[in-house]
């Protein structure tokens, strides 16, 4: 995953992730084509775009970030299986003694 931070002369930073997996040169290589527009150009990332003005933006930080998931990490499949292993006991049923009342 990669982590866009576009630097603005604001002061406020506006941060983006992308699931992109190609390499890190070309990634950047297209996002510099920012500087080189004057008008107001759309970033697209996963699920998310953002229109940003060239002009307000000073510099752009892009860094990999890897998302690791431990082994004994739990799972919806090992929920399923673990009910499939138990049985399920059904109560026995209720008995009323109440009295009917009928016309």
């Amino acid at each position: 995953m990669k982590v866009i931070t576009l630097f603005r002369n604001s002061g406020e930073n506006i941060v983006l992730k992308d699931e992109d997996q190609g390499p890190m040169s070309d990634y950047t290589n297209n996002l510099s084509g920012i500087f080189t527009s004057r008008n107001v150009i759309q970033i697209d990332v996963t699920g998310e775009s953002i229109l940003v003005r060239p002009s307000r933006i000073d510099a752009i930080h892009v860094h990999e970030v890897s998302i690791e998931i431990p082994e004994d990490t739990y799972t919806p499949a090992e929920e399923k299986e673990s009910e499939a292993e138990t049985p399920v006991e059904t109560p026995p049923p209720e008995t009323f003694d109440d009295e009917v009342i009928s016309d």
